[in-house]
């Protein structure tokens, strides 16, 4: 028990940061007078903001240091204390009444979903690390807490890619380890739930509202990325959120520039998160422009407002470009490689990854988009070929709801709009099904006000309320049927914390990084093959981004002979190579594999794992 309660306390302590933080910035920007509530979930990405910038400043000065983000905290709270004592920055506490607890039908909705969150919690903090978290948006950070800074991470494309969710797990890292960073991310799924619940409670009422989470939370894609540290659901936080401060802004009679910042604050948040986070900022920008009140648009205010909006993403990505332009000489590395070059890359690979990411989905012919919305709500499973994960079926239901009663909905129409618009940009590029999560908050608060007027038609005419008794069965039913194996899971899970406490870290390490890290010398360097995570390795190493564009193939192509191979890799520092026995299709030239399976003295095996996943080699 002792180890949950840690890990409890251990948000809960950078929880309330980030709120003394945002409540900060908040008084400075608006005065506290915001035009969206719930104001505690604005402060909560107000908060967030400042430390990435506070991330990034110290990772690019090379004064990233835990004694120092200690200091920043303390003086963060000393700051907020000082403005509480003046009466500039009081302390809200939410009530009661701000969860939505209005009766028996909403208690039992909020329960259903707090026992999922509970189980997603429990499994969040089980000390193992996902796969991308693995090869980067945990590895990434902890490469640049050991540095003090940012520093060229050979191979590792993603290391120069926007970071912001990154730079969040760096602080949590230095403020305690990496757990705390998973608990990061579920913490912000969480905070997509409140901002969902509250924008459909504020429409159409507390069990709607509770609905609308639930849309949002019953996708099985949403479910699986609660307990890891990816990003997605960061992107879907800011992303949404900066849209409800766009449609409160809206709602105003004259709204100006000044009704903007905020958006254009979280909007900076969203361009650096990712590399699609642009078309999220441009989707916005659009729906500005489309829904700006008509008597305005001559007298240059949309102008400014637009320029309010997008600014913050602009100066986020320069800031992002330019780092990235130091460490490899080009800004949008490994892309426009023609123009800019770049280290560790080729024509060849670059070819190689865009025909990997215009392969993920089910084609790109015009049948196939024209297909597409169907099949992605109904084909998605496991795999590139079905977009690699799943969204709930009854999306066919829930969408063309939507669309039939937006023209009764300003709230409903914006939101689609904005869906639409991502919807259009997500499948021209990668169409991976997580990266479909931002958009999810949209069509549930859609779906939910539209059912809500749909339902109370038929309450009108038939005279007797159908969602006080629909809606909890229905909510309880998303929960057990969506998420039953993950309330198992946290069950279990519970039984084996109790037991073991925190030594359940010992096990989530395979021996072969132990062996890596207690018996190679501090200045060994590893070449990766068939694996390229990298988080328990604390050596030096090399391993590919994509196995689809694989630069250690690029790297031995061209040798004829094995003291060839043998010469390459030295000439790159390499002393150790790290083998996982299995087989990616990885097409490596033929003596390359001839110098791993028999490398006549060149390299000899130093170990083996007791299941034989893993050899390591010593060059010689």
């Amino acid at each position: 028990m002792g180890f949950i309660l840690f890990e409890i306390l251990s948000l809960a302590l950078l929880v309330a940061l980030f709120s003394a933080t945002g409540r900060l910035v908040e008084w400075a920007v608006s005065r506290g007078h915001s035009a969206f509530q719930p104001a505690f979930v604005t402060r909560q990405a107000l908060g967030m903001a400042v430390w990435v910038a506070a991330a990034f400043c110290l990772a690019a000065s090379g004064l990233l240091a835990r004694w120092l983000v200690f200091v920043l905290a303390g003086v963060m709270v000393l700051a907020y204390l000082v403005a509480a004592v003046r009466g500039r920055a009081a302390l809200e506490m939410p009530s009661r009444r701000d969860v939505g607890l209005e009766g028996l039908g909403t208690a039992i909705a909020a329960s259903s979903m707090g026992l999922l969150l509970w189980a997603l919690f429990l499994q969040t903090i089980w000390p193992a690390v996902g796969w991308d978290a693995n090869v980067y948006h945990l590895t990434v950070p902890r490469l640049w807490a050991e540095a003090g800074g940012f520093r060229p991470i050979a191979f590792n494309v993603y290391s120069n890619w926007p970071l912001n969710t990154e730079l969040l797990f760096l602080v949590a890292s230095l403020l305690r380890d990496y757990v705390l960073a998973k608990l990061i991310h579920y913490w912000l799924g969480v905070l997509t739930l409140i901002a969902v619940f509250w924008i459909v409670r504020r429409s159409a009422g507390a069990l709607y509202g509770w609905f609308a989470a639930a849309l949002v939370l019953c996708n099985q894609i949403v479910l699986a990325e609660f307990r890891v540290a990816y990003v997605d659901l960061a992107f879907a936080f800011f992303f949404f959120l900066a849209f409800l401060h766009l449609q409160a802004g809206l709602e105003r009679e004259r709204p100006g520039p000044r009704d903007l910042i905020v958006v254009g604050l979280l909007a900076g948040v969203v361009a650096g998160i990712k590399l699609t986070g642009i078309f999220a900022v441009l989707c916005l920008a659009i729906l500005l422009v489309l829904e700006w009140p008509r008597g305005r648009r001559g007298e240059g205010v949309l102008v400014r407002a637009l320029a309010v909006l997008l600014l913050p993403s602009g100066v986020v990505l320069l800031a992002w470009f330019v780092k990235s332009w130091i460490f490899t000489g080009n800004p949008v590395y490994p892309f426009l490689y023609g123009v800019f070059g770049g280290p560790d890359w080729s024509p060849e690979l670059g070819e190689r990854l865009h025909d990997w990411q215009q392969g993920i989905g089910m084609g790109r012919g015009l049948v196939d988009y024209l297909l597409l919305p169907v099949r992605v709500v109904l084909m998605g499973d496991r795999g590139y070929g079905r977009f690699d994960g799943q969204i709930h079926s009854l999306w066919l239901v829930w969408i063309p709801l939507s669309v039939w009663m937006a023209r009764g909905s300003v709230l409903v129409r914006r939101c689609l709009w904005v869906a639409g618009l991502y919807f259009v940009s997500w499948s021209l590029t990668s169409q991976q099904m997580r990266f479909l999560i931002p958009i999810l908050p949209f069509l549930a608060t859609a779906a939910s006000c539209s059912l809500a007027e749909l339902l109370q038609r038929i309450e009108t005419r038939f005279g007797r309320p159908l969602s006080k008794y629909l809606l909890p069965i229905a909510i309880v039913l998303i929960v057990v049927l969506s998420g039953g194996r993950y309330l198992l899971g946290g069950w279990r899970l519970t039984g084996v914390y109790l037991e073991e406490g925190g030594s359940v870290r010992e096990t989530v390490m395979h021996p072969i990084y132990r062996f890596i890290n207690e018996t190679l010398p501090d200045d060994s360097r590893l070449l990766m093959l068939n694996t390229n995570h990298g988080f328990f390795c604390h050596r030096e190493y090399l391993a590919d981004s994509f196995f689809e564009a694989s630069q250690t193939r690029e790297l031995v192509k061209d040798c004829e002979t094995k003291l060839d191979v043998a010469e390459t890799l030295r000439s790159m520092g390499l002393t150790h190579i790290l083998i996982e026995n299995r087989d990616l299709g990885i097409p490596y030239p033929r003596v390359f594999r001839e110098f791993l399976s028999s490398s006549e003295g060149l390299a000899e095996p130093i170990f083996s794992s007791e299941d034989g996943r893993f050899v390591v080699l010593e060059l010689r």
